[in-house]
Parts: C-alpha cells; structure tokens; sequence
C-alpha cells in the first residue's frame, strides 16, 4: 500500500465527506476525500492526481449513467465506485447502499484503495493541464466528444456540463429538432468523414444570442479519428463592431456607386464628342485612351463596391441566423419579420448578408416604416417579400437597373448592387408580387451543405 490517496466524491456537499474520509483513514492510512461540483469534475480530474472516484446515484437531477459514461470515456483506468444503482453499461463498481458514509461504501473504496497505486494515480502531465486552463479560461463553449458523438468534456460557458456529460446533441433537448438535427448530422461529417466544420452561425432563442460553432476531428497518436473537439461562441460583441462597420461600408458603397454612375454618363458624353472631330492625331488618340483608362477605373470601383473582385470564400450559413442579424441592423419599431421555412445555405458570408441587407432595405424604404417583412427558404436559395405597393416598373425587372427608385431620397443602386452579387456569386434573382401584393424577391442557384 501507498499513502497518500486522493479520492473525489461528485457533488459531496449533501454527504458527510469528513466521516467518509476518517472511515478510510483508519483503514487504509492517508487519505483525502474532496467533493467536487458535477459541473467541475472532468475538469478537476485534468488537473488532480485521483486514486479514486466515487458517485452517489442520487448526487443530482442529471442522470448518473451520462457523468459516469464520459469519466469512463477519458479516465478509463480510474477506479469509479457508484453507490445507490447498478450501471452495466459503463465499466464501475457498484455498491448497493444509501449513504455516502455506509460501511459497504467506506470498504469498498477502501479495497481499491488498497494495492498497487492504479495508474490513474499520477501527477497531471503539462498537456492535462494545459487543457483544464483552456476549459476553465477561454469566454467560449468548448467541448470534446467521443466516436459516438457524446460528451466527454465540456466547459461551463454558454451551458452547464451536467446538462450535455454523456449525451449526444440529440438527447440535450435544445427545444428545436431542426437544428438538433443538423448539429448531429455536422458531428458525423467530422467523424465520419473527417471533415472539419468552421464558423456554423445560428440564433439561439433560449439565450436570444448569435453562436458561431466550429468543430474538427480528434485524432489518436496512430491518425484514428476518435471523436472531435469543437467550440462555439457568443457573437454579440463582434456583432456591434461589425455593425457600425457595415453601416459605414454602406455609405461608401453609396458614394462610390453613385459616383461611378455620373463618371459613365460623363465619359459616354465625352466619347460621343471625341468622335465627331474630324481630324486624326496624336491629341485625339491619346484623349480616346485616357477615356478608354478611366472608364476602366470606374469598372474597377464598381466591382469592388459589390464584390465582384473578391475571392468567394464558401461557408455553411442558417438562413435565420443570416436574416436576424440583418434584421436589427435595418428594421424600425413599426416592422415586423416573419421568417418561414428555415434552411442551411453553402455560400460566401459576406456577400450573402450583403445581398440580404439590400433586400431588406429595398422593403423599409419603399413600403413604409409599418412593413411586414417575410423571408423563407426555398429548395434552391431563399425570398424576401414583403406586403408593401409592389413593384411601380413594368417589366418588374427594370427595379434592377442602376440609377432606378421611386423615392427622391434614394440612390436607386440598392437592387442593382443586389443583381451584381447575384450575378458574380452565380445566382439567379427574380422579382415578382408577393402573395400580400408587394415585392417579393427570389434568390436561387444556392448550394446546399
């Protein structure tokens, strides 16, 4: 025997920890027995040299089976003793008692205890500890899960451990099936496959909070993938400086735009002029290059005010999560969103919200603060509509023409800006009556994960 033992006892504040301890003491010589939080155990083992753990079935609401399951899932040679229930399914020793200080319990700690230290009895290496300071640091929800996509570790940012230990997303009851579903079918993509899934943006209605999730797979020491670590974040922060961005990018995408709208007609007017001088030479030919130059330059603003140079970079989008963001950046207190059929867009982010902002805008400003604005997925992309006068041009798609409003104190370069990104992100946008009589806008073409 060894002194010296350390034995954890989850959630030991409702049992007499010191009695249990002096019961082991006289029995196998120096031992400590500490409680330890459910939320902190998995955290608590990376950075404790542990002999021994003990679990009262009745320890908390959360099932026993689901803690025990990812003790087991990291720590596969720590000695765990579970009194009060049976757990065939995860590898235990079960004791049939109701207190933490039973004499069945005290002996049959005591009997792991005494032999040969278990290996799990050992200083934490630096790589343990570097993980319990990430887990209990970083402002994130990070977590780790095994091959079958259960929670082995978790930090408590975000959500509580006790509520995820064990579980799949699909047993954490989120409320919605739909997104349970596809955070499911995200963790077999890495398992499964492989794959690593970077920056999954949805909204949370539990928390009314913008989450960004990435996850990659966990590799063993052989290159066998044995489950994935993700991480998922809270958005509100770089949301607000975003924002104040945007709407500044926004003004400049205006200005430019405008401007390069009176360059051509200036230039067309020039050009027109130069042709009619009846004379050659060197002054009329380096005058029709220097048009020529300009009117390069003017391409040149237009596509990178609407991203037309920009290298697309495609990632997995919700639609909601996309809209609702949007949403509070450009609606009034008279307007109301209806969002429909929700669904995952493959897509570069930054022109996607573009195209959305413009959208969305193009309904506020032309029906009015009041506007009711529904957006909804389709089997191809998405539509934004809304239930305002509808389209004044005839064909509809004149509205996409640049330079075209019926409101004094627009640009009329909003819905032109949209076609653009539509266009160079090889889409295709419709224009129509909505089922309310006003605009609707169709974006198809949209990849889907």
């Amino acid at each position: 025997m060894t002194d010296g033992r350390q034995v954890f006892v989850v959630d030991g504040a409702g049992q007499s920890v010191e009695a249990f301890a002096s019961g082991l003491q006289e029995s196998v010589g120096d031992v400590t027995a500490e409680s330890v939080d459910l939320d902190d155990v998995m955290v608590r083992l990376c950075r404790s040299a542990v002999d021994c753990l003990v679990v009262p079935a009745d320890s908390t609401a959360t099932d026993v089976s689901n803690v025990v399951y990812a003790v087991d899932g990291l720590y596969p040679e720590l000695p765990t003793v579970v009194f009060g229930t049976d757990l065939p399914e995860v590898d235990t020793v079960a004791v049939d008692a109701a207190t933490l200080t039973d004499a069945t319990v005290v002996e049959t700690v005591a009997d792991v205890l005494d032999g040969d230290r278990p290996p799990s009895a050992r200083q934490p290496t630096r790589r343990e500890t570097l993980l319990a300071a990430m887990f209990e640091g970083f402002p994130a929800h990070l977590y780790a899960k095994d091959a079958d996509a259960r929670h082995l570790i978790t930090s408590d940012e975000l959500i509580a451990p006790s509520a995820l230990l064990g579980l799949t997303d699909m047993e954490t009851l989120s409320g919605d099936e739909m997104y349970d579903e596809a955070n499911y079918a995200d963790d077999w993509r890495v398992i499964g496959a492989g794959e690593s899934v970077l920056d999954i943006d949805e909204y949370a209605d539990s928390t009314d909070s913008f989450l960004r999730t990435s996850k990659v797979p966990w590799r063993d020491g052989s290159g066998e993938i044995v489950g994935l670590v993700g991480i998922t974040q809270d958005m509100g922060e770089l949301r607000e400086q975003k924002e104040a961005l945007r709407r500044q990018n926004r003004r400049l995408r205006k200005v430019a735009l405008m401007t390069a709208h009176e360059l051509r007609n200036e230039l067309q007017v020039a050009t027109g002029h130069l042709s009619q001088i009846e004379c050659e030479g060197a002054a009329v030919d380096d005058t029709g290059a220097s048009i020529e130059r300009v009117a390069a330059i003017v391409d040149k603003i237009v596509s990178l005010a609407t991203f037309n140079q920009r290298e697309r970079e495609s990632t997995t989008l919700w639609l909601s999560a996309l809209v609702r963001d949007v949403w509070e950046a450009f609606s009034t207190p008279e307007s109301a969103l209806a969002l429909a059929d929700d669904r995952r867009l493959v897509a570069d982010r930054d022109a996607t919200q573009l195209l959305v902002e413009l959208l969305i805008d193009n309904a506020i400003v032309h029906s009015g603060p009041a506007v009711t604005v529904e957006v909804g997925g389709t089997e191809s992309g998405f539509y934004i509509a809304d239930d305002g006068p509808g389209i004044a041009f005839d064909p509809p798609e004149r509205a996409l023409e640049p330079a075209t409003t019926t409101v004094d104190s627009e640009s009329g370069f909003g819905l032109y800006i949209a076609q653009q990104i539509a266009d160079e992100q090889g889409w295709v946008l419709d224009v129509s009556a909505s089922d309310a009589g006003g605009a609707r806008f169709d974006v198809t073409g949209i990849e889907s994960p």
